[in-house]
């Protein structure tokens, strides 16, 4: 979220308290980085519809964990489907945080150049 905001934040450098306030958040981004070069993952990937351009906020997301190990249970293609989509699932190894995080960075040093 940090990362989000940062980036947001640097497309409007106006004035020294923004300076301020993006090397603050880039103190930050940098002290929560790992010692492998990553940061703990923290985004939630939903995976919608795919007839779906704009997904439903009001759908009940569901985490996925796998397909289920006895496909025998489904029974038809919309169950499938329900175990398939609308679901969300963790970023596990943090490769979306990571990429947020570098983005935001270089958005930062760019911006207070």
């Amino acid at each position: 979220a940090l990362a989000c905001a940062a980036r947001a934040l640097a497309l409007d450098v106006c004035d020294d308290d923004t300076a301020a306030l993006l090397q603050a958040a880039a103190v930050s981004l940098i002290s929560w980085q790992r010692d492998n070069g990553s940061w703990g993952p923290s985004a939630r990937l939903r995976v919608p519809h795919p007839s779906k351009v704009t997904p439903d906020d009001a759908v009940t997301w569901k985490r996925w964990d796998g397909m289920p190990k006895d496909l025998g249970n489904v029974t038809s293609p919309e169950e499938l489907l329900a175990r398939t989509f609308d679901n969300f699932s963790p970023d596990h190894r943090g490769l979306f945080t990571a990429a947020t995080a570098l983005r935001a960075l270089s958005a930062i040093a760019e911006a207070t150049e």
